[in-house]
């Protein structure tokens, strides 16, 4: 019994230095975002969500991170309703078969990062 409960407190011990290292995702890294399609995207906004909390930046700031909004994009027609004057919306496509997410960026009259948030609709 001793033998089996040090095992198993070595597997759940492993599985969490796994997820510690980037379980559920891809890290984050600015490069790669702006290469990235929507389904890249996805696997990286988890630890984008993570690692980086914007509120405060600028819209320069964030836009030397993440590039250019996506939501002009024609695949990311649905994210229109969120792309307003005081956003910047980075489409992240389908997440299954009927909803759409989207990461938002709000800012203020000065420009600066009020919330981000990731938006998800169904179709």
């Amino acid at each position: 019994m001793k033998n089996g409960l040090k095992r198993t407190v070595a597997v759940i011990l492993a599985f969490m230095l796994l997820c510690l290292t980037g379980c559920g995702g891809t890290p984050f890294s600015s490069e790669e975002w702006r290469r990235a399609d929507e389904i890249g995207r996805q696997k990286m906004v988890g630890s984008l969500m993570k690692d980086y909390d914007p509120v405060g930046w600028t819209e320069e700031d964030v836009l030397r991170l993440l590039g250019p909004e996506t939501s002009a994009d024609p695949d990311f027609t649905g994210s229109v309703r969120y792309d307003t004057e005081d956003t910047l919306v980075y489409g992240l496509g389908a997440v299954n078969y009927s909803d759409m997410e989207v990461l938002v960026v709000t800012l203020d009259a000065d420009r600066i990062v009020t919330k981000w948030e990731l938006v998800r609709w169904s179709m």
